[in-house]
Parts: C-alpha cells; sequence; structure tokens
C-alpha cells in the first residue's frame, strides 16, 4: 500500500479481516469453504448454546469430535448426507414453517443454509485441531464497519418554508413525521445568535455581537415571518467559523478523545513541556477545515507520509497524548516492571487509535477474544505489532530548524555572557561565588572542587554522598573561606531547609518563600561539578572550561553570602548579580523537578519553580547599595532529591 493513498478505515478493517464470503462452493473447495462461510454461520447462529459449560441437548459443535459424537439426540453431522444431518436439517424451513434451529436471533439465509449444504454434502472437512468459538455479540454488522454510502435525502413537500434548505433537515423532518411531531417555531435573532456562538466558541456573544446580528436579520428579512433570513444567518455562521474560537471550542472534544494531557499521569505525574504542539496543532487542524481523512492519516503516520513536513511530525503526538509510567519505563530496575509498562504503553496506542476512529473498546481482547466488540485476541495482537516500534518520547519535528535553534541559542547565550563581563567591568572586578566558595578571594585563588561541608561549615574536598542526620532550618556559620586578610568571610551560613516555615539568613532576619522539601541533603556546596554530576553544559556552554565558573548546589542546600563584606572590599555603592542555572544530571534525570530560588536580604528577587534537566534560567539582578545578603536555596521540587545536581555557570 503507497504511503499517499493511506487511508484508515479500509486499512483497518483488513487487518481485522471480519468480511464473510458466503457464497457457494464446490465439493472440490471445501477446506476453503469452512474457513469462510461454515465456520462463521457455526460460531454466530450455533455455538452460543452449543458449547463446553453450555452444551443444550448435550452438544458440542466447537469441534469435529463433537459434530460427529452429537447430543441426546445423536450424531449433529452426517458426513455426506446433508438431509440427514440434523445441523442442516433442523437449520432449514419445512412445510412452509420456520426452522427450528437456532431458537434465537435470526435464521440461516438461504446462502448460508446452501453453504452449510454443500460444505456436509462435500464430506464436511474440518481442519485438524480447529476450534470454534462463540462469535461476539457485535459482527461485521457493527455501526463503525459499515462502508460509507450516498444515501439519497428525502423528499419533504409538506415540510415548511426553510425545512428543505439542508439535508440533514429533510431527515429530521421525516422523522418528526414518523412521530407525529411538530418542529418548533423559528426563534429570533438574539436567541439564535446566542446558541450559535455558545456552541461554535464555547463563549456568550457581546452585547454589540448581538445588536449587530439584529440589525443584520431585520436589513435580509423579506418579510414579517422571516425571523432569520438565510443570509443573515450564512453570514453569522461563517464568521464564527473563522475565528480561532472555534478550533479552540471544537478541539477539546477531539482532545479528550485523544485522552490528552500536559503530563504523564500516574503517581510521578510529570509535566509535558511540549505538548502543547499537538494541542496546537489539532486547533489549527480544525480552524483549516482539514479534511477528516487527512486528519486521522497525520495523526497516525504523519511522521511516515510526511517526514519532512514539521506539522505532520508533530500531528503523531496523538499517539503519545495517553497516560505514560515514568516509573514503570525510567525510575524502576526491575526488568519485569519495565516489560509490563512496555506493554501497557502499547496497549494505550492500540486502544486509542480504535476507539478513536472505529468506536471499539479492543483493549478487551488484550487476555481474551472481546465479548461485545467484534475483535478476537489474534486481532488484538496483530494491532500491537504495528506500534511495536514506536515509543514514546521527547522528539525533533524538525531537526534543521532544532539544529538552527540550537545555535541560536547557544549564540545568545554567548552574547549574554559577554554581556555580564562587560557588566562587571563597568561595575569594578566582579567576585566569581564559586571561586568564594572554595575558599577564593573571588578571583580565581579558590581551589577547583573545594566546598562547604553542609553539616558543619567547614572547606572540604571530599565526594560526599547522602547526608544523614542533619538539622534543616538551622544556619551553620561558616568559617573563614577566603583566602586574603578581611574583617569578615565572605559567606555567613550554609543551610539544609524544608520549606515548611520561615529560614533565618542572619541572627535577626528570615526569608520565607521557599519550597516545601523532603529535607534530605547531598554533597557539599562545592566550587566545581557536585559528586555524581554528569554534566556540566548548559545550552551548549561548558562552564567547565577556562573562561567560567561552576557553583555546585545539590537539592536541598542554601548558602547566604555577605554582600556587605564584599562592597567593603572593593568599596562599591552598587553590583549586579549574574548567572546561568540549570540540572548537571545525566540521561536518569530526564523527568526530575528542582526549583531554585534567590533572596536579596529578605525579599525573593527570582524563583524557578519545578525546573527540568532540559531547561535552563539566565538571571541578571542589581544590586543596590545597603544590600547585606544574598541567599541562594536549591531545593528539590517535591520528587525528592535523585538528580537534582543543580549549578550555577558564571555566577559572578
Amino acid at each position: 500500500m503507497s504511503l499517499h493513498r493511506f487511508w484508515l478505515i479500509p486499512t483497518l478493517h483488513c487487518l481485522l479481516a471480519f468480511a464473510i464470503d458466503l457464497s457457494v462452493a464446490s465439493a472440490e473447495q471445501s477446506p476453503e469453504l469452512f474457513d469462510t462461510s461454515i465456520a462463521p454461520i457455526l460460531s454466530a447462529k450455533c455455538a452460543s448454546c452449543h458449547q463446553p459449560g453450555n452444551s443444550k441437548g448435550g452438544l458440542d459443535i466447537t469441534t469435529r469430535e463433537g459434530m460427529l459424537r452429537g447430543g441426546d439426540s445423536g450424531p449433529a453431522i452426517v458426513p455426506g448426507k446433508p438431509d440427514e444431518s440434523p445441523i442442516y436439517a433442523r437449520a432449514i424451513p419445512h412445510d412452509g414453517e420456520a426452522p427450528e434451529m437456532p431458537e434465537k436471533g435470526t435464521p440461516l439465509s438461504e446462502s448460508e443454509s446452501e453453504a452449510l449444504r454443500t460444505w456436509i454434502d462435500a464430506g464436511a472437512n474440518w481442519p485438524a485441531n480447529r476450534v470454534l468459538r462463540e462469535q461476539s455479540k457485535a459482527d461485521a454488522s457493527f455501526w463503525s464497519l459499515q462502508t460509507v454510502n450516498d444515501v439519497e435525502p428525502p423528499h419533504c413537500p409538506d415540510a415548511p418554508q426553510g425545512w428543505s434548505y439542508h439535508p440533514i433537515d429533510r431527515f429530521v423532518w421525516e422523522k418528526l413525521q414518523e412521530r407525529g411531531l411538530q418542529p418548533n417555531p423559528t426563534t429570533d435573532p438574539r436567541t439564535f445568535i446566542r446558541r450559535a456562538t455558545v456552541d461554535l466558541w464555547g463563549l456568550p456573544p457581546s452585547p454589540d455581537e448581538v445588536a449587530q446580528f439584529e440589525k443584520d436579520c431585520a436589513a435580509a428579512r423579506q418579510h414579517p415571518d422571516d425571523l432569520l433570513p438565510d443570509s443573515a444567518v450564512e453570514r453569522l455562521i461563517d464568521r464564527l467559523l473563522q475565528s480561532p474560537h472555534y478550533g479552540e471550542r471544537w478541539g477539546r472534544h477531539w482532545l479528550d478523545i485523544a485522552h490528552y494531557a500536559d503530563t504523564h499521569g500516574f503517581e510521578r505525574d510529570q509535566i509535558r513541556l511540549n505538548a502543547w504542539h499537538y494541542r496546537d496543532w489539532v486547533i489549527e487542524a480544525l480552524n483549516d477545515d482539514l479534511r477528516y481523512d487527512h486528519f486521522l492519516q497525520k495523526q497516525i503516520a504523519g511522521d511516515v507520509i510526511s517526514p519532512d513536513d514539521p506539522k505532520s511530525v508533530i500531528a503523531t503526538g496523538f499517539l503519545a497524548a495517553g497516560p505514560w509510567d515514568f516509573v514503570g519505563h525510567v525510575e524502576t530496575q526491575s526488568d519485569l516492571l519495565k516489560r509490563a509498562a512496555r506493554a501497557g504503553d502499547l496497549d494505550d496506542m492500540v486502544t486509542q487509535v480504535m476507539t478513536a476512529t472505529m468506536g471499539l473498546t479492543v483493549n478487551c481482547a488484550r487476555c481474551h477474544d472481546h465479548k461485545l466488540d467484534p475483535i478476537s485476541q489474534e486481532d488484538y495482537y496483530r494491532l500491537t505489532s504495528i506500534f511495536a516500534g514506536v515509543k514514546r518520547s521527547e522528539r525533533d519535528v524538525s531537526p534543521a530548524e532544532t539544529h538552527d535553534l540550537s545555535r541560536r541559542k547557544k549564540e545568545l547565550t554567548e552574547q549574554l555572557s559577554k554581556l555580564r563581563q562587560q557588566i562587571a567591568e563597568l561595575s569594578g572586578d566582579g567576585w566569581s561565588l564559586a571561586d568564594i566558595v572554595g575558599g577564593g578571594d573571588g578571583h580565581g585563588s579558590g581551589k577547583p572542587n573545594q566546598g562547604i561541608d553542609l553539616r558543619d561549615g567547614k572547606s572540604n574536598s571530599e565526594k560526599l554522598g547522602y547526608l544523614r542526620d542533619v538539622p534543616v532550618n538551622q544556619l551553620v556559620a561558616v568559617a573563614a573561606t577566603s583566602t586574603i586578610d578581611h574583617p569578615r568571610p565572605f559567606v555567613k551560613h550554609v543551610f539544609i531547609p524544608d520549606g515548611k516555615g520561615a529560614v533565618l539568613i542572619d541572627e535577626n532576619r528570615s526569608v520565607q518563600g521557599i519550597p516545601p522539601t523532603s529535607g534530605d541533603a547531598w554533597d557539599l556546596i562545592r566550587n566545581g561539578a557536585i559528586n555524581a554530576q554528569a554534566s556540566t553544559k548548559l545550552n551548549d556552554i561548558d562552564y567547565a572550561n577556562p573562561g567560567h565558573s561552576i557553583l555546585g548546589l545539590h537539592a536541598n542546600s542554601g548558602i547566604t553570602f555577605d554582600l556587605s563584606a564584599l562592597q567593603n572590599d572593593k568599596s562599591v555603592s552598587s553590583f549586579i548579580f549574574t548567572g546561568v542555572v540549570g540540572f548537571g544530571s545525566g540521561s536518569g534525570g530526564a523527568g526530575t523537578h528542582a526549583d531554585f530560588s534567590i533572596f536579596v536580604d529578605q525579599s525573593l528577587t527570582f524563583q524557578k519553580l519545578r525546573m527540568r534537566k532540559e531547561e535552563s534560567e539566565q538571571f541578571v539582578i542589581p544590586l543596590s547599595a545597603g544590600t547585606k545578603t544574598l541567599t541562594l536555596v536549591a531545593t528539590d521540587g517535591g520528587d525528592g532529591i535523585g538528580h537534582d545536581l543543580l549549578f550555577l555557570g558564571d555566577a559572578t
């Protein structure tokens, strides 16, 4: 099947293979006759009453042996003798009377009866080890499996004026007449515009829009009874459909069918920062009046049909819109749980496609033949195999655009870095906070990888792991960390916040607004990469390279710098705090969150909540004369400290 001829419904019909050929075959064709005609007849008409566990009259027709053995009245078939075979003889009418079997449901059609007779007459061939099953309650006549046909609208010569305006109106009028009902009278313009606007936009019309529509109706009215002239109604509907509000309103219905969400669901419920691309594609598709078959094609196979079209790739977000088990796919170490999560993911894709496009709840067939919809377990796993090569993850919708964006971000980051250096030069020599944490004077005298221990405030260069039994929300005084002689140290305190109350930044002042945390902590506040840090890059700039610096702050940790000491050291009246904050975790931290807060004295000046590994944030904060303290706080985002390896690049 060529991709440009991809049609969803016929393709799925072929996959499900529900068509039944009931044409009469010759004796030489009897093996094929069983699969194409006899098995469907017996499954649909007989198996519900004659199967293991429910064998009326002691008869089991699900196997050849059961048919030959028969029930209370003897064998069900006599090969070569259809008239002596009860399975046939009792299923056809005699002397104008209705057939005895089946007791319930539709009798065999003439073609079905003839096929059964031909099969028995040819020897009742039955493939080896073939066991029949009862056909599901919904068969090939299920509504969503029907071919779309052209239907001639009914003629309604007696319909009131306007009721033959649209073919749908004529169908409605026909049903009203069948039930002896009369339509409601034509409504007034004010009511109509309100109904139409709420229906198409989800919003009420403004008073001016109501007044304008009333004027439009009055101007177009050709006689007093014509309350809603066709021309005025057409102009109103066209205006409503041309508005982006239409797609925003009606796109919600499809997004509900696609069970779209901005988060993964499950217990972690991680945010999906890029899910909105698919949401906007649905809205745009409706506003552009995209053909329905193309609408479906792009969502199921857009990346195959048009791999170079970013919009077609975005459309396949339909397959990834549902819940995704972050724990089962990422966090667990159990291969069994990973396989279970993967099976659940494939089940969601299959169920999503079939439910949205065909109204079938196929997921029941994951464990057994569907009891209600015409889906066998074999059909289910055939469908699953189609999606077996699909995995949900973030992807570049356009490699060329992504490369260009990455290049542009790198250029902007480099420009900002140069700008920060220029700002530092204009305001006097800047201080590297990372160098200060490493015991230096802020100008390069600090030791690489040295840091401050959150437990005692002392300098340390060891690689520490999880810090146990450390009090939270308590200031730990820092020993002199600078190698130069000055009245006071540049760092006042370090602490582990729990975010459940105010945190002191010195003996008399506190800050509020730190997000709640677990109270756990890891490693040092360090001049350099934190223990277990996998990356030192943010926006393609490696801050471990010469000319850059890294201030490592693993959640949960806080540090307060003494700006008074810094200002006295250089006799400056004001300066600017700049830098970039982001993650240093590896691929395992793709779904983790962390928070970062900056307090200037007691004021919360900068805060980035639920930041993810893929994110980074630049900051430029003016610090006026008289500012006493600068407090930096890294917290765990509410999901524990795992992978929360935050660091600041070029914090000066």
